[in-house]
């Protein structure tokens, strides 16, 4: 599935790029690359917060950096609202 939606999104047809990879992201949720390819896919199609958060929540879940896990619940809260301050 990642490879046919990265072909998708290669080819501009950011639609079905989507669609696929969410597909993916269903069948198989802690495939990381499946998610990092939905989230450039978002981008292209706009879905600018949509595909932050979703690096978000993807970069709290897999970084092995004590840097970021220190901050993991924070990730998380703002990965689900980009526009919260608290």
């Amino acid at each position: 599935m990642l490879g046919l939606g990265s072909t998708y999104r290669v080819l501009g047809r950011y639609g079905q790029a989507v669609e696929t990879l969410r597909l993916g992201v269903a069948r198989y949720p802690e495939d990381g690359a499946l998610r990092a390819f939905l989230a450039m896919a978002l981008y292209n199609t706009g879905a600018h917060r949509e595909a932050t958060g979703t690096l978000l929540e993807l970069l709290a879940a897999t970084s092995g950096d004590p840097s970021v896990q220190r901050y993991r619940r924070a990730l998380t809260h703002y990965a689900a609202d980009l526009d919260a301050t608290v």
